[in-house]
């Protein structure tokens, strides 16, 4: 059948393998099949996902073969590094197996991967009408940038509502892409000025996205295009070609609960913020994970109930509102802005209204997280007035 680097196809079927589990599709088959003399091709199916990567080989005749991903990953995984490895279809009795065969200095091993009797059609690219270039990392930085605003697949949440596990991509008046996400709790709206959208919205589920992430090297450009009827988006470089289909539903209007126009703000150094969240989260492993803020004679102290309280260096503006949030949902929000040295917290009837977080070197970024009710939180306090 073909002849391929041990270091190769150990790559190729991992980065498949750990795709098609990161995506939640469930199981998969993988099929193989030759392109001519020079390039074998490994592709999964699914009605939500299916991609396609084509690798360089030594190529001996037509061939397809169809086995199972968990049973492929696990045997190539095994296989010695930095080898030159025989693929070869044989039959051993009533089964047929794909044989995996290496050696040198007169020593020879194999290992076998069963065959399913199973046939499918070749993947089908639908062609797109329209499409974009995207940059390096730009994948992988909605990947890790948008998963703590989104729910996940097979979560009761997205079975209620499934837009809620999936980012919302749309284009503004100068043709930037919008990024919108939303799990109820926390909620964000990007704006990207160093890429481009089209001028269809979708709704592409965060797993989907992470699989695709797991075929695309990081530091690959990526043609993104949409069918016509919008329902499918196609990921594509040289070597690689993924197809999802986007998210059905009424994305929730997020841009209406951001508000600046408020009369109280906490402003947080963003470093001494991340590590508060942390430490809490490290003493608080369960539970609401709640964290309360408050000003003694203008100081701000950060309490977890009998656990922590701890001075801040954050100042207050306006009325003096105490607030309580979850550590690990600020967490989230405080990282996505990266590099900023100061972020913002505008508090608006705290325990009934989003606060929303945003930072005045970024304005690009919206963003808000929704505070918990606690009773009497702010009974009794004499500090409701102008500072």
């Amino acid at each position: 059948m073909f002849k391929i680097k041990s270091s190769v196809i150990q790559a190729v079927v991992s980065a498949m393998a750990k795709s098609v589990k990161d995506s939640g599709i469930g199981d998969r088959n993988v099929y193989i099949k030759n392109i001519g003399n020079d390039i074998v091709s490994f592709y999964f199916t699914s009605l939500d996902l299916s991609a396609e990567k084509r690798i360089s080989a030594e190529v001996k005749g037509d061939f397809f073969a169809a086995t199972s991903m968990k049973e492929l990953a696990i045997k190539v995984a095994a296989l010695p590094s930095q080898e030159e490895i025989e693929v070869n279809f044989i039959r051993k009795g009533n089964g047929q197996f794909l044989q995996l065969v290496w050696g040198s200095n007169g020593r020879r091993s194999e290992m076998t991967v069963t065959v399913l009797n199973e046939e499918t059609e070749f993947l089908e690219v639908p062609l797109p009408e329209e499409k974009v270039l995207w940059g390096p990392k730009v994948l992988s930085h909605l990947v890790n940038k948008f998963k703590g605003f989104t729910v996940k697949s097979s979560s009761n949440d997205a079975r209620n509502s499934p837009v809620l596990s999936g980012i919302m991509i749309s284009q503004n008046t100068s043709g930037h892409c919008i990024l919108r996400a939303t799990d109820r709790h926390n909620s964000v709206t990007f704006i990207s000025r160093d890429y481009k959208w089209l001028e269809k919205d979708v709704i592409i589920d965060t797993s989907y996205l992470h699989g695709i992430s797991n075929l695309i090297p990081s530091d690959c450009e990526v043609e993104v295009g949409i069918n016509e009827q919008a329902s499918l988006v196609i990921f594509q470089t040289p070597d690689t070609t993924c197809v999802c289909r986007v998210l059905n539903g009424k994305y929730p209007e997020i841009d209406k609960i951001y508000d600046h126009n408020v009369e109280c703000k906490y402003i947080f150094d963003r470093p001494e913020l991340m590590e508060l969240c942390s430490r809490v989260l490290k003493i608080v492993d369960t539970g609401a994970k709640l964290v309360k803020f408050e000003t003694r004679k203008n100081l701000v102290f950060a309490v977890v109930p009998n656990v922590l309280e701890q001075q801040l260096g954050a100042t207050v503006e306006g009325l003096k509102w105490s607030f309580a949030v979850n550590a690990e949902k600020l967490l989230e929000c405080v990282k996505f802005f990266e590099a900023e040295d100061e972020i913002t917290l505008y508090i608006k009837d705290p325990g009934n209204k989003p606060i929303t977080i945003g930072s005045d070197e970024e304005p690009d970024i919206q963003m808000a997280t929704t505070p918990y009710k606690v009773n009497g939180i702010n009974a009794g306090n004499k500090s409701k007035v102008m500072v």
